[in-house]
């Protein structure tokens, strides 16, 4: 292949050895011509009109040498073909034309320099190994115009230009994949955590309950997030917050005791709870409720000897009472020693879960605090455990965050019941959902039974009545 040479008013032909079509498809293939003979490069500047000396040159805002579009900006006169035999001789050029222009600082110029090196750096490297794959210069030139020398410069450029599209996507899937995998993982972990429950079915008085044994104290995980009292100690400031008001509740169901032993010819069951069994009184907070008025005439219907029931039973509850403020009444005067009723009927721990949002465990252990202190004093007695109620979180009366503790927490008193010759166990919250959803996904509490999905009004008092009656009859016999 020849040198190519051209007058200053004819185009010359342009030869390059790097691109097989003789082509060059850069802003210098319309202003000079490029070859490459026996590692020598030749540029041909050219006017920008052939009859016009002094019309600028087309090609005085430089030449592109070298791969991925880098470029030198090069002024040269219209003179004979150029010879660049080294990398080097084009420096001359470039501080010539830096000289010439006032307007470009002394740190444009090094910078200038800098960049036609480490173009002619590439561009001598790529002439010297044509064979080698072209996508390595690419990679390297960027790197070196942009100033990227460093290993993330590197990284990232190999990135870029190196992989492939599939190799990205394969990488960005199994990214993805690391990511969910690890987060069930970490939701595992948690779920796993918050789902162990100790068995308490082996306890058998109140100095086998440890605190020690409870893995987290509130309902969602964690110790802070809960109001939850010590299970195993007394406790006599209620949620509600009024203890006047309370205290004065608690005197008037010691009252009831006298009265009860003093006017029944047989103590067959005494019940012991909040809310729900002080509704069957007639009183909420220790105050007359019209609403109640109806499930204080099923009371007296069912559970009085004097309006035709099979039995006598005493009602003592406290509205908004948790497990720890149960015990606290038994031991200041709700079980004195002369009252001894047949069976002791438990209705404990649904403000434990819903109000103080203790863990399953907490709640489990407090109610069967208040068994064994039952079975300490009343060592002829017999206790019955009233499973938790299913309770709605909303008006719609879905069960949701409750539900799940609630059976964990009836189960786990099953267990405990079984294995106690004096203490049973029964559960009702079969009646209290809707039958249409029964078995579902999404159960629902039966709100015809309910006033609020959470309190019973008189058709649901009527319906655990009834079922409390025949058990009770069962037991005595």
């Amino acid at each position: 292949m020849g040198n190519a040479e051209s007058s200053p008013t004819t185009p010359a032909p342009v030869i390059n050895n790097l691109n097989p079509g003789n082509t060059v498809r850069s802003r210098s293939s319309r202003a000079a011509g490029v070859t490459n003979v026996n590692g020598t490069i030749k540029f041909v500047p050219q006017r920008k009109e052939a009859n016009d000396d002094t019309s600028p040159l087309v090609g005085d805002r430089g030449m592109n040498v070298g791969a991925a579009g880098m470029s030198a900006d090069i002024e040269a006169p219209v003179t004979a073909p150029i010879e660049i035999t080294t990398q080097r001789d084009l420096l001359p050029l470039l501080e010539k034309r830096s000289q010439n222009n006032n307007e470009e600082s002394s740190s444009s110029v090094t910078k200038r320099r800098k960049n036609a090196t480490d173009i002619l750096d590439c561009k001598q490297h790529e002439i010297d190994a044509p064979r080698v794959d072209k996508s390595y210069y690419v990679y390297s030139n960027v790197a070196s115009v942009k100033g990227k020398r460093t290993c993330l410069g590197v990284m990232k450029n190999f990135l870029m230009y190196k992989l492939s599209d599939r190799h990205k996507a394969i990488g960005l899937v199994t990214l993805c994949f690391m990511i969910i995998t690890g987060f069930i993982g970490v939701s595992s972990s948690r779920s796993s955590a918050l789902n162990r429950i100790t068995d308490f079915s082996d306890v058998h008085g109140s100095m086998d309950l440890k605190l020690g044994s409870i893995h987290h104290w509130c309902l969602f995980g964690g110790d802070s997030d809960c109001t939850c009292e010590n299970p195993l100690d007394p406790d006599n400031n209620p949620d509600h917050g009024n203890f006047e008001k309370w205290s004065t509740l608690h005197r008037d169901n010691k009252d009831a005791v006298h009265e009860f032993v003093s006017t029944v010819s047989s103590q067959d069951l005494v019940f012991l709870g909040s809310s729900t069994v002080e509704g069957w009184n007639g009183t909420m907070k220790g105050k007359t409720r019209p609403r109640l008025e109806k499930p204080k005439k099923i009371f007296e219907e069912l559970f009085t000897r004097e309006n035709g029931g099979p039995i006598d039973a005493l009602a003592l509850g406290s509205y908004g009472d948790t497990s720890p403020n149960l015990l606290y009444r038994l031991l200041h005067g709700e079980m004195p020693e002369y009252l001894n009723p047949k069976i002791w009927w438990l209705v404990i721990g649904t403000d434990d879960l819903r109000v103080k949002h203790c863990s399953e465990e907490v709640v489990i252990m407090g109610i069967i605090r208040n068994v064994e202190e039952i079975l300490y004093q009343k060592p002829g007695a017999k206790i019955v455990i009233n499973g938790l109620f299913p309770t709605a979180d909303n008006e719609r009366g879905n069960l949701i965050k409750y539900w799940r503790p609630t059976q964990t927490i009836n189960r786990e008193l099953r267990k405990f019941a079984k294995k106690h010759d004096r203490v049973d166990f029964v559960d009702h919250s079969r009646m209290f959902i809707d039958r249409d959803t029964i078995g579902s996904k999404t159960q629902k509490v039966n709100l015809e039974m309910t006033e609020d999905g959470v309190h019973l009004n008189s058709v649901g008092y009527r319906m655990w009545g009834e079922a409390v009656q025949l058990e009770a009859v069962k037991f005595l016999v």
